[in-house]
């Protein structure tokens, strides 16, 4: 279950807290992904409560640390009334009770035409059950790839290099659970 906890505190505080059950991770990352696109959509600037001192994002090769500085940043991105549309939604268990989401989706901003992006977060859990967003990671896909049939430019010696990569037999595999969410829409 997610609950926003909210006080009195001023804006640069963080008083904004996701709690959640860990004991199902892909749960946790959906609920999770719910709340934080909603308030994107719907309340922009309290979306940097999610974050806190020691957060850092990227958006579009800008790195951004600091709750305050996570503010700004959002706050220049104009994303009230954005439209989100959740293609596919992938978690692990990270480092230490840590969380890695990675979103795949679409999103239109100011009535736009909708882009392809996808996320990644990496939520830090402060106490048992208390997570905010350590990292984040932003990129629209059209951005990365552009025109595949024009823009693509290959490096041989990388190609070759990554044709002759083979895992070591010392690396462990192990069997994760596929995702099986499909969240469409929260718009």
């Amino acid at each position: 279950m997610v609950s926003v906890i909210e006080s009195n505190a001023s804006p640069d505080s963080a008083f904004t807290v996701v709690r959640m059950e860990p004991s199902d991770i892909l749960s946790l990352a959906g609920q999770f992904v719910v709340q934080y696109y909603t308030v994107m959509k719907k309340c922009p600037s309290g979306i940097h409560r999610f974050y806190k001192d020691d957060s850092s994002m990227i958006r579009e090769d800008t790195p951004v640390c600091g709750q305050r500085m996570i503010h700004e940043k959002i706050m220049s991105m104009n994303l009230q009334d954005s439209q989100i549309a959740i293609l596919k939604l992938d978690a692990l268990r990270a480092n230490g009770n840590s969380v890695l989401i990675h979103v795949a989706g679409e999103i239109s901003i100011a009535n736009e035409e909708f882009r392809r992006f996808t996320q990644c977060f990496i939520l830090r859990e402060q106490a048992p059950c208390d997570f905010y967003v350590l990292n984040d990671i932003f990129r629209y896909q059209d951005y990365v790839y552009g025109d595949l049939k024009n823009n693509v430019e290959t490096n041989d010696d990388h190609l070759a290099k990554v044709n002759e990569y083979s895992p070591s037999e010392n690396v462990s595999h192990c069997s994760m659970p596929h995702s099986a969410r499909d969240v469409r829409s929260y718009s």
